[in-house]
Order: structure tokens, then sequence, then C-alpha cells
């Protein structure tokens, strides 16, 4: 679901951003931390995180867009049984003649 990539995608960018955040108030406060193996993990996970998060925010995206042209079309659709049952109600209540159902009945079919 395209949803979920982007759920997924916001959850790991939060994680990225906070691990990033509390990297940077840690070597604040301690003076010398170098550049151990903690070092290495406090700063990688989280720009992985983002990263992962990046593109699957864009591969979200990207399918929300063909659902929308989806929609749009079945919209058409409806909108033209529509007509045609309003067409076919004012044609049975004789509020129309025969050759304007007619006329009106392939306006709608194009």
């Amino acid at each position: 679901m395209k949803t979920g990539l982007i759920i997924v995608a916001t959850f790991l960018l939060i994680i990225g951003l906070i691990g990033l955040a509390l990297r940077l108030f840690f070597s604040m406060s301690i003076q010398d931390l170098g550049f151990a193996n903690i070092d290495v993990v406090c700063i990688f996970i989280p720009v992985i995180c983002i990263i992962f998060g990046i593109v699957l925010f864009i591969l979200g995206l990207k399918g929300t867009d063909s659902n929308i042209t989806q929609v749009t079309v079945t919209q058409k659709n409806d909108t033209k049984d529509d007509a045609m049952k309003t067409l076919d109600t004012r044609f049975a209540n004789e509020e129309i003649a025969k050759e304007q159902y007619k006329e009106i009945k392939e306006e709608i079919k194009k």
C-alpha cells in the first residue's frame, strides 16, 4: 500500500533526525568524544534512516499519483451514467419529446 510507504518514510525520517540531533547534543556536551566505534553507529544509522525515508517517501508519492488518475476516470463514467438516468426519467415523465431524447442521448454518448 502506497500510504503505508509514506507512513514508514515519515517514521524513518523522524527517527533519523532525532538520532542526529541527539548525537549533536552529546558531542557538544562531551569535549573529547573522538571517533570511536559508537560514534560511527551514532552517525551512520540516523543517516541511513534518513536516506531510506526519502526513498520510501518518493516511492509512496509516485504511487499516489496513479491512484488519483484512476479516481478521475471513474468519476467521468459515473457522470455519464447519472446523465443517462436523468434523461430516461425526464423522457418517462414526458418532459421531453422523443426527438430531443435521441439528440441528447447521442450527445451524452460522445
